[in-house]
């Protein structure tokens, strides 16, 4: 009987260990994503202005000389056939 309490205790503390590794390593990269976060904020926010004003100008140029026709994509002859 005590043998069986002891290897629970024993199987306790190693789910205890376990646990306990597996909070820090989230804790870690909870860490390292936060790190990261203002840098990814910061070329979103770039980005997002890149687009307002790119299509501002598009804006103002259909204003300017009319909306134009759809331009047709044509494709040469190595696309054609296919081959690299």
């Amino acid at each position: 009987m005590i043998m069986i309490n002891f290897d629970l205790y024993m199987a306790y503390q190693q789910r205890q260990e376990e646990l306990l590794k597996e909070v820090e390593h989230d804790r870690l990269v909870k860490e390292a994503l936060k790190a990261r976060q203002p840098q990814d904020h910061n070329a979103s926010t770039v980005l997002a202005r890149i687009g307002r004003k790119l299509a501002n100008l598009g804006s103002s140029l259909e204003e300017r000389y009319g909306a134009q026709p759809q331009a047709e994509v044509k494709l040469n002859s190595q696309s054609e056939s296919g081959g690299c």
